[in-house]
C-alpha cells in the first residue's frame, strides 16, 4: 500500500504531487510559504517512495503541514499526529513523536531527533511509528523494526 494524503486535510492533491509542487517551486526559486528551507522536496519524496516500498499492507496516511509530513493511522482526524517527518534541504531529516498519554510526563510530551541519511531516517520513523503507540499489534511495523534488528 502506498501512503494516500489524508481526504479530509482536503483537495485532491497527492502527497507525491504536493513535494513535487515544493521541488519544482525550489528548481525555479520561486519565495512562498510550502517550504521553510529550499532542497525539502526531492528528500521527502525520496522518504515517500521509501515508505511505500516498506509498508505492503499498512495503510498509512499522511498530512503536510508547510514542507513537514504528518504520518497517522487511517482515519486520523485532521491536526492529530503521531509521526511527523521533515527534510531540513541539506540533506538531514527531523523525525518526531508524540509519547503515548500513559508515558507523557506532562500532556502533549514528544521526542524529537535528527538523522542525516535517507536510510537513517527510515529506521528512526519505523521507532517512532512503535514508540508513539499508534500502530501497537501492527505486524508489518514490527517485521520490519526486526529487520533492522538483525542488520543493525
Amino acid at each position: 500500500m502506498s501512503i494516500i494524503r489524508n481526504p479530509e486535510q482536503g483537495g485532491d492533491t497527492t502527497l507525491e504531487t504536493f513535494y513535487q509542487e515544493v521541488a519544482e517551486r525550489e528548481r525555479q526559486q520561486q519565495p512562498g510559504l510550502i517550504a521553510y528551507y529550499p532542497g525539502v522536496g526531492q528528500p521527502m519524496l525520496l522518504l515517500i517512495e521509501r515508505i511505500n516500498e516498506l509498508f505492503k499492507d499498512t495503510e498509512l496516511w499522511g498530512e503536510t503541514s508547510h514542507s513537514t509530513l504528518i504520518v497517522q493511522q487511517k482515519n486520523c482526524p485532521p491536526g492529530v499526529w503521531s509521526v511527523y517527518v521533515a527534510a531540513d534541504g541539506f540533506g538531514n531529516y527531523s523525525i518526531e513523536y508524540l509519547l503515548p498519554t500513559a508515558a507523557q510526563p506532562w500532556p502533549g510530551a514528544f521526542v524529537r531527533g535528527g538523522a542525516e541519511t535517507l536510510k537513517k531516517a527510515e529506521h528512526y520513523l519505523l521507532i517512532a511509528m512503535h514508540e508513539s503507540g499508534c500502530w501497537v499489534g501492527n505486524s508489518e511495523l514490527a517485521a520490519l523494526l526486526e529487520s533492522y534488528a538483525v542488520r543493525g
